[in-house]
């Protein structure tokens, strides 16, 4: 009983030392260990000198909210014993999934007190998201400790095999920090896959993202594969251009998780989801990319990477049209002139009546005309045209005075306006602004809700109107609405001056369009992984050093050139210089506008002679009939 309890104290005393030395020596620069062992683990490791949270794991809720606890408090380093390390990997998926924190790059140790490691937690498909794991093995009937890791690079289906990195002695009497100086424990294996597989999902999204079917796939053009039919193809894009450079920087190849109808897609949330945000969280992707925002809502079920490039979202809008010409002759005048010439009009009557009765009490042979002359003549003197006047107070005097030098002033501002409204054609009045497309209640819209996620959140009153105008439509719907010119499309600017534009914008209509002054909302745009995926801090990595090279600039550049129509960018870029043609020649339609205003004056004087001859005759029999009776 004595041999046996100094043995377990020897392998006790074994362990904690080598897990000491490689916390040491591996493990020190992360904030937290997490030290998972089950209610039978014999040995449990003592990190003295180490921020470490200690929990036992057995699967129940208790257990898996602790388990949670440590991922959220910053567990980056994991110590398990081999007992619990089955349980560990099934839960390791959710219980990350559901955490605030991540971190990518997790270190696991495993400690055993066997001379093998159990195989069967190793078909886990958890253990493709950790790369960095080592497992010791302590024999003490060979009195050998054996240190062991997965493959990882190269073929996927064989990553988690395990290989052997060393194996030490323990009675020879040598320290046993001296035997593993200069053994490297944790290889790094994310800086070369060596062909290892990466899915990305993506779709068809120029500029950002572009993937194209090749025949052969002996043409050098393939660079992916699809990911369940592996059909060659060719992809291309500003922001799939990262992930190529990617593959080349650290040796993997890609897979091409595809969904065109699903676009960016949307999750639910029971964890489910369409589209390149959909095919992540589910775990049919490993990475997606194409102009992801840095939305809040999927920061909580997704990692999101160091931003590619700044997009701004704006919109095109119909450009303003000539007005048309029978509302020519009201053009020269805004809408509150007029209302102040009919009140001067009004006004001009009544102050005529008033002064006409004033001077009858004084001058009794004054002229006393009706409400129709004294109409006639207001009239005449603001259309410039020659009056009979009759006065004898000074007063009237004054008054006519007054009219006339409005009606000199009125009568000439109209003419020159005129003139002007005449020569120079004439727009309504155009959407420039994010502020005026709110006001206007147009509606905007695209294939997909993924427009607006950025501003779901927002309280501005304007923002709010926006939302409530926005529409989601299909390609051919947006294609019909683009020609009936009834509908502003959003499209992006991109941070060099190009535009991302939808392919239901056509080049026989984008010459009907322009662009706002101003953006509606700006957006980073970022990669969204698993939250476990291992590859994050790299990708984080190769991301900032393109940022800093300015190389995004010809990358933009040669992208768009290659895959989008070139026609379509200029008239985009150029929509808002409008072409001023200058004086143009008169034709009748230019006055249509005064013919139909004599065609409706001719038909109400008409009209109402046929009455007043149809009153007066009727007023006329009735008084014959009187006096008849009366006779």
């Amino acid at each position: 009983m004595s041999i046996e309890v100094e043995e377990n104290l020897n392998s006790e005393i074994i362990l904690n030392e080598i897990i000491q030395y490689i916390a040491l020596n591996y493990l020190s620069s992360f904030y937290l260990f997490c030290v998972v062992t089950s209610n039978t683990t014999k040995f449990i490791p003592n990190l003295e000198n180490f921020h470490s949270f200690n929990f036992q794991y057995n699967q129940s809720e208790n257990s898996k909210k602790v388990y949670q606890k440590g991922i959220d408090c910053g567990c980056q380093a994991f110590i398990i014993s081999e007992d619990v390390f089955e349980k560990f990997l099934e839960d390791f998926y959710e219980l990350h999934d559901i955490s605030i924190q991540v971190f990518p790059e997790k270190h696991v140790l495993v400690y055993s007190e066997l001379s093998e490691i159990d195989k069967k937690p190793l078909k886990n498909p958890a253990i493709d998201d950790l790369p960095h794991i080592l497992f010791i093995n302590l024999d003490l009937n060979s009195m050998k400790v054996k240190f062991s890791t997965t493959k990882f690079t190269g073929n996927n289906k064989e990553s988690s095999s395990i290989y052997l990195i060393t194996e030490i002695k323990i009675n020879d009497g040598q320290e046993i920090s001296s035997k593993l100086n200069g053994i490297n424990l944790y290889p790094q294996k994310v800086h070369n896959l060596d062909g290892r597989e990466i899915v990305l999902a993506i779709f068809n999204y120029l500029p950002y993202t572009i993937w194209k079917e090749v025949n052969d796939s002996n043409d050098e053009k393939v660079n992916s594969y699809e990911a369940l039919q592996r059909t060659p193809l060719h992809i291309d894009g500003t922001e799939t251009w990262v992930f190529l450079e990617f593959c080349k920087r650290i040796n993997c190849s890609l897979l091409i998780s595809l969904d065109e109808a699903g676009e960016w897609g949307e999750i639910f949330d029971n964890r489910t989801g369409n589209g390149i945000i959909g095919a992540v969280v589910e775990r049919r992707a490993e990475v997606g990319v194409g102009a992801l925002y840095s939305w809040y809502h999927e920061s909580i079920f997704l990692s999101l990477s160091k931003f590619i490039s700044r997009t701004g979202v704006t919109c095109i809008t119909p450009k303003p049209r000539l007005r048309d010409p029978l509302g020519t002759p009201l053009l020269p005048f805004s809408l509150q002139l007029w209302i102040a010439v009919l009140i001067s009009f009004i006004v001009g009557i009544i102050s005529y009546k008033f002064l006409q009765k004033a001077e009858s009490l004084i001058y009794q042979n004054s002229p006393n005309q009706t409400m129709t002359e004294i109409s006639l003549n207001i009239i005449g003197i603001y259309v410039l045209q020659s009056v009979t006047l009759s006065m004898k107070s000074i007063g009237m005097f004054i008054f006519f005075m007054t009219v006339l030098i409005l009606g000199l002033l009125l009568g000439n501002s109209y003419s020159s306006s005129l003139a002007s409204v005449l020569t120079i054609p004439q727009y309504e009045k155009a959407i420039d602004t994010v502020e005026e497309l709110a006001a206007s209640g147009m509606e905007w819209g695209s294939t997909h809700d993924a427009w607006i996620f950025s501003i779901l959140l927002a309280t501005q009153p304007m923002i709010l109107q926006l939302l409530s105008k926005f529409k989601t439509l299909s390609k051919e719907n947006l294609e019909q609405r683009a020609i009936k010119k009834d509908l502003s499309f959003s499209i992006e600017r991109l941070p060099y001056g190009h535009y991302a534009i939808g392919e239901y914008i056509t080049e026989d209509t984008v010459y009907h369009y322009q662009t706002l002054t101003n953006d509606i909302y700006y957006e980073l745009c970022v990669a969204m992984s698993t939250k476990t995926w291992p590859l994050m801090s790299q990708l984080d990595e190769l991301i900032l050093q393109i940022f800093e090279s300015g190389i995004q600039k010809f990358v933009e550049l040669d992208v768009v050139v290659k895959n989008s129509n070139n026609k379509i960018q200029l008239a985009v870029e150029r929509s808002r210089h409008l072409e001023t043609p200058g004086p143009t020649k008169l034709t009748p339609l230019h006055i249509s506008g005064a013919f139909i205003l004599l065609a409706t004056g001719l038909c109400l004087s008409t009209l109402s002679f046929f009455i007043e001859i149809i009153y007066h005759r009727k007023n006329h029999g009735k008084v014959i009939r009187t006096r008849l009776n009366e006779a």
